[in-house]
Order: structure tokens, then C-alpha cells, then sequence
């Protein structure tokens, strides 16, 4: 059978396995929604002119060079692994166990008057009486301070002081609660670049052909920064190039499938 298409409108689905750097395969993400999938491709040519008399200024001679493909990647759906990619980064599990931290082991901390204080954990159970006490002590003396003197946020684990009775830092401990957390941790600037095989399960909607475009190994890095403050939508946008791998006569192809 013939593909006979003679206009192009694409849609379709793109799964992105991140490589590890040693080129081995971790399995396709689901990307759910991808913008922009380009690929761009250029040729340096190199011409030979003339400047006799009689043909000053044509060509004599011609030379084609093929330069590296390049490849644009936009994706506005957003999860942990795609977050990462952005970032450089790469993921691990959060976990933290819900504990009491007992007058037996107390945390040692410095209360700052007027400034946050980061506690070792996070999750703060909030204090009452007798069932989750939350006790800061003055290591010198050994004296209460007042809870009374200090403000708390308890889920990002932090407190201030905001009494008047201490004027500078001052070496406490501290004894509390703090609930159980779970999730995942993104750690940023990891990797110089992300090496990944795309793979577009694509459609043309003008006639109902199937296009599979298979890129073996692109090696990609981020093109726009990441504002945790924006107002818009988050989007990751990459660029790169495609390498041909050993065995292969091309970096990428595109599969025309005739539509059923």
C-alpha cells in the first residue's frame, strides 16, 4: 500500500525514557501533553566562485556539508520525573516516620529573637497539654521559655522567638511531636545534560495516517528557566541533538503507516 498525503497536520502522544548516562534504558514516561516536538535540520554550504574575467563572481564548484540536527521539546503537563529533567536534577522517595522527640533526647536549637529557626523536622504535631507537648528549655538554668514568647510553622518545621526576656541568640532544647511525611525529593544540578530515546506515536489528522517518529538518543538541556512564582502554567521547554547510534544509519526516523 501507498501513503499518498499530500498535507500535514500531526497530533500524537509522546513517551520519553531518560537514559542513564551510561546510555541504558529506564523505562518511557508518559509525557500526557507535548507542545512542541521539532526537528530542525541544516546544511552548511561551501561555493568555490570564480573570479576570471569572463565568469567573475559563479560558482565553479559546490560543496555540501550536513551540520547536526537540532531538536526543540515543549511540554506543559508537568509531573516529578519531567520536573526533574528541567531542573538537571533526579528524583528520590521523601519518608519521614512519624516520632516524639522525648526530655530523654531532646533537639538542641538556638532561638534568634525576631528570625525563624529551621527545626530538624517537619510536620509538627500542635501542642496540647499533656497529649503533644511542645517544650523549649534554656540550656543555661534550664529555664521554660514561655510558648507563649515564640511563633511556630508548624509543616515547614520552623520557629521564632518573639518574647522580650531573651534580647540575643540563645542555646535551647526542644522537645515535640511531629507527624509522619511522604513524597518525593527533586535534587537539582545533578547532571550536565539528559540523554533520553523519544519516541511520538503520532497521527495525521488530514487523512488518518500514522506517523512514528523514533529518536534513538537525544541528549537535552533545558532552554527556559523554571518560576516557581509565575503567574501561567509551568512548561518545560529543551533543546539538543540527536547522536546516531553505533549500528544505525540515521539518528531518528519517521514511520508513514497507512491509516486502516
Amino acid at each position: 500500500m501507498t501513503v499518498s498525503a499530500s498535507a500535514f497536520v500531526f497530533s500524537g502522544d509522546l513517551y520519553i525514557d531518560r537514559l542513564t548516562d551510561a546510555g541504558v534504558s529506564t523505562g518511557f514516561l508518559d509525557v500526557s501533553n507535548a507542545t512542541q516536538l521539532a526537528i530542525g535540520e541544516t546544511t552548511d554550504i561551501k561555493t568555490q566562485l570564480s573570479k576570471m574575467r569572463a565568469t567573475r563572481g559563479q560558482v565553479l564548484a559546490t560543496v555540501a556539508t550536513k551540520k547536526p540536527a537540532t531538536l526543540k521539546l515543549t511540554l506543559n503537563q508537568i509531573d516529578k520525573d519531567k520536573l526533574a529533567m528541567a531542573l538537571l536534577g533526579s528524583v528520590s522517595i521523601l519518608t519521614q516516620g512519624a516520632a516524639t522527640i522525648g526530655a530523654g533526647t531532646p533537639t538542641a536549637l538556638t532561638l534568634i529573637p525576631g528570625r525563624w529557626v529551621q527545626m530538624p523536622h517537619t510536620n509538627i504535631t500542635a501542642h496540647a497539654a499533656g497529649t503533644s507537648p511542645i517544650v523549649i528549655t534554656k540550656t543555661a538554668g534550664s529555664v521554660n521559655v514561655p510558648l507563649t514568647d515564640v511563633e511556630f510553622n508548624l509543616r515547614q518545621g520552623l520557629v521564632k522567638y518573639v518574647g522580650t526576656s531573651l534580647t540575643a541568640a540563645t542555646a535551647c532544647t526542644m522537645t515535640y511531636k511531629y507527624g509522619s511525611v511522604a513524597g518525593y525529593t527533586i535534587s537539582g544540578s545533578t547532571t550536565p545534560t539528559i540523554k533520553a530515546t523519544l519516541l511520538l506515536d503520532g497521527l495525521n489528522v488530514v487523512d488518518g495516517t500514522s506517523v512514528i517518529l523514533t529518536i534513538d538518543e537525544a541528549t537535552l538541556t533545558p532552554s527556559k528557566e523554571i518560576d516557581f512564582l509565575a503567574d501561567d502554567f509551568a512548561t518545560l521547554e529543551m533543546t539538543g541533538e540527536m547522536r546516531t547510534l553505533s549500528g544505525k544509519s540515521a539518528p531518528y526516523t519517521v514511520e508513514l503507516i497507512n491509516a486502516a
